[in-house]
């Protein structure tokens, strides 16, 4: 098996430093949508440049909107 080089091991403790601090300070969030039963909201989805920002945006407004 070959050693590897100064730069892969580099690489790989990057990696391993940006996933220890992605599952320390980040949350994932993950469903899924029918193509049969929410085409329309997956047409609708796919329009937006920004999909995260949206939901998060919809969610912000939701939530203002139940705490008054």
């Amino acid at each position: 098996m070959a050693r590897k080089s100064k730069e892969q091991l580099q690489r790989e403790a990057q990696y391993k430093r940006q996933a220890d601090w992605m599952a320390e300070n980040t949350k994932k969030y993950m469903f899924r949508l029918s193509k049969n039963q929410d085409g329309d909201l997956i047409a609708f989805l796919e329009s937006k440049p920004n999909k995260a920002g949206y939901l998060k945006e919809l969610i912000k407004k939701d939530m203002l909107n139940h705490n008054n």
